[in-house]
């Protein structure tokens, strides 16, 4: 089966970089814990693409679970230092027997979490022979690796928003329950601009919004929007680094990204759902009786005072370095990033994702509908059925313009899927 018609102009290696450590990790479950409270809940260990919550668990290490873990560690450092001076066909040897040692680890954690001492694991290990291991800064990864993913349990959750909740739009009703029925992975954080560099380079790919069309910016007095022919995901406008998440690539670009990275890595890659993405977003896990929980995955903040600490939104920090843009702010914090922020700058919520809300908007897999009536409950794609306009496709989270009416977990926007915008980005959900 070739590529889909919105890639077809991009050359797509098959099968690359599945070599030694990194075909063993296809079949490699690896869990983390989150400590309680969820609101401060910092994923703990260095291995983090299987994501559970603990409740009632806390952060307190018994003496008998440290020395393990110093064992674990001492015993990975080990290797990992005799596995690196290995040269030639054998060191794609050696980097399958140190997954199978950082298997059994695994295997042993869920009576005793790897948490303890791994920061004292080397710095150097995150070279191409060992990719899986821990990074004390998230999402910090090397140009040709796949983004850190987090497992979401299935639960049941309502989606949208009571008719009392500040900001609302009518669009976020009628409030309904939710059965994700299968648990997926999603990137931990929003694709970045190193990795969507890789796939450029790779394929030869160029956005819509290179070819001459450009991209979609805010005029400079904040009275509308305009499209800027000399602008694109290289240049939105902003200073990016390779770890900021990329803008101004549109639905089809996204969606060419998930392909490659499917086909480079043997996993399928795709948008999230709507659903997908709210439920992940909230961060409530129920099995039972669905619950919708706070407005945003850090609890009730109603003079939006804590809102800094997780989401990147418009600020004083944005007015001061674009004092002439005529937008609202929230004028009672200060998250310190006039534009995008490098990912995982903020909390995470009790899933361990970063950048669910603020930053950048992220384009998911729907066409957009009026309402939540007749939507399907079983956190699926909703397509064109019951008058769905797929010449808009919905996009999540707010951005680093938006105000914190627009950064709920329920508000919902759609967008031309050609357009691409300064201020939206995307990040992928991978079926297991």
């Amino acid at each position: 089966m070739g590529p889909p018609p919105w890639v077809q102009g991009c050359s797509y290696p098959r099968g690359a970089g599945r070599r030694g450590i990194t075909v063993f990790d296809s079949a490699l479950p690896r869990r983390g814990y989150v400590c309680q409270p969820r609101v401060a809940a910092k994923p703990l260990p260095w291995v983090i693409e299987y994501q559970t919550t603990q409740p009632q668990r806390g952060c307190v290490k018994c003496k008998a679970e440290r020395e393990i873990n110093q064992i674990m560690n001492q015993v990975l450092r080990t290797v990992y230092h005799a596995a690196s001076r290995i040269k030639g066909p054998r060191r794609n040897l050696a980097g399958v027997f140190l997954n199978a040692l950082l298997g059994l680890c695994l295997f042993i954690s869920p009576l005793f979490p790897l948490s303890a001492g791994v920061d004292s694991f080397p710095a150097e290990a995150r070279s191409p022979l060992f990719p899986l291991a821990y990074s004390q800064q998230p999402c910090r990864t090397t140009p040709g690796d796949p983004p850190e993913i987090v497992v979401i349990p299935s639960g049941r959750f309502l989606m949208g928003s009571p008719e009392d909740e500040k900001g609302r739009h009518s669009d976020e009703g009628p409030q309904h329950g939710v059965s994700v029925v299968k648990p997926f992975a999603m990137s931990r954080c929003e694709i970045t601009v190193g990795e969507f560099r890789t796939f450029v380079k790779e394929t030869n790919c160029r956005t819509e919004a290179e070819g001459g069309v450009g991209c979609t910016v805010l005029k400079d007095d904040g009275s509308g929007w305009e499209r800027r022919k000399d602008r694109n995901w290289r240049n939105p406008g902003f200073e990016q680094t390779q770890h900021h998440p990329v803008v101004c690539v549109n639905w089809h670009d996204a969606r060419a990204y998930a392909y490659w990275l499917s086909l480079r890595t043997g996993h399928k890659y795709r948008l999230l759902t709507e659903a997908e993405w709210e439920y992940a977003a909230r961060a409530v896990h129920e099995t039972g009786v669905p619950t919708a929980g706070s407005p945003r995955y850090w609890g009730e903040d109603p003079e939006n005072k804590e809102m800094c600490k997780f989401a990147n939104g418009a600020d004083p920090t944005l007015q001061e370095q674009a004092p002439n843009l005529s937008l609202s702010i929230n004028e009672n914090c200060r998250d310190g990033f006039a534009f995008t922020a490098p990912a995982a700058s903020f909390r995470p919520n009790a899933f361990g994702l970063f950048d669910m809300l603020g930053n950048v908007w992220e384009w998911t897999a729907d066409c957009l509908h009026g309402n939540y009536n007749h939507a399907p409950l079983d956190g699926s794609a909703w397509g064109e059925e019951n008058n769905g306009d797929c010449g808009r496709r919905v996009i999540r989270g707010g951005s680093w313009l938006n105000k914190p009416w627009f950064i709920r977990s329920a508000y919902r926007e759609g967008s031309s899927p050609n357009n691409a915008d300064e201020n939206v980005g995307f990040r992928l959900a991978r079926d297991i």
